[in-house]
């Protein structure tokens, strides 16, 4: 998971309703490396009173629950905070209830069983989007480039690009694993300029010093390549 992200939910509140032991000691012990603070509940009155006393940033709600089951907690949720992100969890067997579930405007439901790396690419792609990371093209863990500032970021310092490194970069980092030909490069970059090959090699040189590495290849007679996982 990237780094910015995780630093956005190593400061949030969150509330997990689950009320199998098992589930909920695996998910909730996984969950608490994560975030600032996890609230658990194992039944829905005890979920509600938590909602009620304490300031939560998103919950992750099972819908089979003893005492009030998950869909009247949401629908408590729902009138106090109209956007606070709500993931729901259910089985198989919760079918009939999923419809009524999804008119309360939830982030997400996942099927259970799941593996945690799910759950947490739910949270992650919340957490991109309410924060316009979606702005961004995540590169890996420490890099990114941020296509609003037109900046890319190494270990959350900012690196400056020449107008032509941005776009050369942006287009390369949106077909990662591609061979985009020298033509279609030279087109996109350039315009209507006319330029050389060994103009578009001393740009993709700076880049690749910019990035830290030979991300970007030459795939020789074809054009160029962006790796988004080093080889």
């Amino acid at each position: 998971m990237n780094k910015i992200i995780l630093e956005k939910l190593a400061s949030m509140s969150l509330l997990y309703v689950e009320d199998d032991m098992l589930t909920h000691t695996i998910v909730a012990s996984a969950l608490s490396k994560y975030c600032h603070q996890l609230y658990s509940a194992y039944d829905g009155e005890e979920a509600l009173m938590i909602h009620q006393t304490n300031p939560i940033d998103m919950y992750i709600v099972d819908i089979s629950l003893p005492k009030m089951n998950g869909l009247n907690v949401i629908r408590h949720i729902r009138k106090d905070q109209k956007k606070v992100p709500i993931i729901i969890t259910s089985a198989h067997t919760d079918q009939e209830y999923l419809l009524e579930a999804l008119t309360y405007s939830l982030e997400h439901y996942l099927v259970k069983p799941f593996e945690f790396d799910k759950l947490m690419n739910v949270i992650a792609d919340y957490i991109a989007k309410e924060y316009l990371l979606d702005n961004m093209v995540l590169i890996d863990e420490k890099t990114m480039l941020n296509l609003t500032t037109k900046t890319l970021f190494i270990d959350n310092h900012p690196i400056a690009l020449e107008p032509k490194e941005f776009a050369c970069l942006e287009l390369l980092c949106r077909n990662t694993n591609k061979v985009l030909h020298y033509d279609l490069i030279e087109r996109y970059i350039y315009r209507e300029e006319v330029m050389s090959r060994s103009a578009i090699r001393t740009l993709i040189s700076n880049l690749n010093k910019k990035l830290g590495q030979k991300r970007i290849r030459n795939i020789s007679g074809e054009g160029y390549m962006f790796f988004m996982v080093h080889p």
